[in-house]
């Protein structure tokens, strides 16, 4: 795809020779602020300030700005040409601004004046940037950094507090809109924080990293049709394999096959040797319930970099033929990884053996397996696994004598300890504690305690990342699971949840 609606940037290099200069520090600051600030929420024109010269390559900008001090006055360029600017702050920073905009052709934002640049700029008291703030009222910096002094007195109240102050409806969009996203962040209310950056989007649509914030914000809070509209626009501008593949899960997740699978081959055909794009599209095809297709695709992963994710495309491409119902070929594939596997350096196969029966139909074979296995090197596992099964099956007997058998500091331990009797869960477990909470009361069969408790968790659980507690959603309201991807070897909850 030609980028053909692609933003153009404009990067504001620091100004030059302040340390012949240091009374015009604060000035020179300003000066890229008030540049800054009057370039934002174009359509087709975005402006960064960059930390150094040597950011240039990374930022690919279409317009440099760059300027020095020479005896207290400003000399600027654009793009290596003077532009007409040769004064103080308050004597040119609207002349330059008016003269960059027309040279880029954009009509610029109002420009604030010079002294409450230069107290948002510089550092300036509480008394003085209110009074920056009653003069320019609908300039948002001045209100952002005094709501962040007032916090940093008296706590996230006082900074909401001012934000409170600030005229957002009469700001221009832009202004008004990050006032609301500093609000939110400071209530800490992530599905609000995730509208409030979508709006602010909306206002800067040049802005291609902004866009791709909020549009992967908005799909971590399952607002998939507002994330699904800003990865179209996104793509429109920046037709990357990234963002490509981003939007592809978002359409699965939307429930939009079509979109889904045109995303994921497009991310595959502008990026045909990375085996991620293509892992993609396995995982959408199993979302969706063609499992011979996903089966196909996962093996062609495998086939491009077998080391991929240590060798699980195999595993999943088995897991999808036994879906399918093809167990030959599932059993090929799985022989695949297992050979693998040993390859680099895995001392036995019976702990992922023991998994595969267990999510077929051998979960006899799998508990033998993993008892054989808890006289190895590989014991913790056996026995953590063996803790899981007897839940799953509700024996809360045997789930706890191979809970007391692990050493009672592992992560392991802990987590069955939290699973069972509601102890503290183990420094940074990647779930919260409401869905732990939920899946205790849900295997001691109080699903109404473990809906409550679910709601509250699955807000805060990234649908990237969510992997089997889809299924979870699904068996807490009587629901057939569907629209699951396929389950690694070490995710426990496919295990618990059989």
């Amino acid at each position: 795809m030609e980028q053909t609606n692609a933003p153009r940037r404009l990067t504001i290099l620091p100004i030059e020779n302040l340390a012949a200069n240091p009374a015009m520090r604060v000035d020179a600051a300003a000066m890229q602020l008030a540049i800054w600030d009057s370039l934002q929420a174009q359509p087709s024109l975005h402006a960064v300030i960059a930390g150094h010269r040597r950011d240039l390559p990374e930022l690919r900008p279409a317009y440099v700005v760059e300027g020095y001090v020479s005896d207290g006055r400003f000399q600027f360029q654009l793009n290596g040409q003077p532009i007409s600017c040769a004064g103080t702050l308050a004597d040119c920073v609207v002349n330059i601004i008016n003269e960059i905009a027309k040279k880029v052709g954009i009509t610029p934002r109002p420009t604030p004046k010079a002294a409450s640049l230069r107290l948002v700029a510089g550092g300036s008291g509480p008394e003085s940037l209110r009074m920056a703030a009653k003069v320019d009222s609908g300039f948002s910096a001045v209100w952002l950094k005094l709501s962040a002094q007032a916090q940093s007195e008296g706590g996230l109240g006082a900074g909401l507090a001012v934000l409170a102050e600030a005229p957002v409806e009469t700001m221009q969009p832009y202004d008004a809109a990050r006032i609301r996203l500093r609000s939110t962040e400071l209530k800490q209310d992530r599905t609000a924080h995730a509208q409030a950056l979508a709006a602010l989007a909306r206002t800067s649509p040049a802005d291609i990293e902004l866009q791709a914030q909020a549009a992967q914000e908005t799909a971590a809070v399952r607002d998939f049709a507002t994330a699904g509209q800003l990865f179209d626009q996104l793509i429109a501008k920046a037709p990357g394999s990234r963002f490509l593949n981003q939007a592809a899960y978002v359409a699965t997740f939307a429930g939009d096959r079509a979109k889904a699978e045109r995303y994921a081959t497009a991310a595959m055909a502008a990026a045909p040797k990375d085996q991620r794009y293509l892992d993609t599209r396995a995982e959408i095809a199993y979302f969706f319930g063609d499992f011979a297709a996903s089966s196909k695709y996962f093996e062609d992963v495998a086939n491009l970099n077998i080391e991929f994710l240590g060798g699980q495309a195999l595993w999943k491409g088995a897991d999808a033929a036994r879906m399918a119902g093809d167990s030959a070929r599932a059993k090929t594939l799985l022989t695949r990884y297992l050979e693998f596997r040993l390859k680099t350096g895995l001392r036995n196969t019976l702990v992922l053996e023991a998994l595969w029966d267990w999510s077929g139909t051998g979960q006899g074979a799998a508990i033998e397996k993993l008892r054989t296995d808890a006289d190895s090197m590989e014991r913790g596992k056996a026995l953590f696994l063996l803790a899981l099964m007897a839940l799953n099956k509700r024996d809360f007997a045997a789930a706890k004598s191979y809970h007391l058998q692990l050493p009672s500091n592992s992560i392991e331990a802990m987590f069955l300890g939290s699973l069972m009797n509601g102890t503290a869960l183990p420094p940074g477990f990647p779930f919260p504690e409401e869905a732990v909470a939920a899946l205790r009361q849900h295997i001691r069969g109080a699903n109404p305690a473990a809906r409550k408790s679910w709601a509250i968790a699955k807000s805060k659980i990234d649908p990237f990342n969510e992997g089997q507690w889809r299924k979870f959603d699904a068996i807490l309201n009587g629901q057939k699971p569907q629209g699951l991807l396929p389950a690694s070897p070490d995710e426990w909850l496919a295990v618990l949840l059989r």
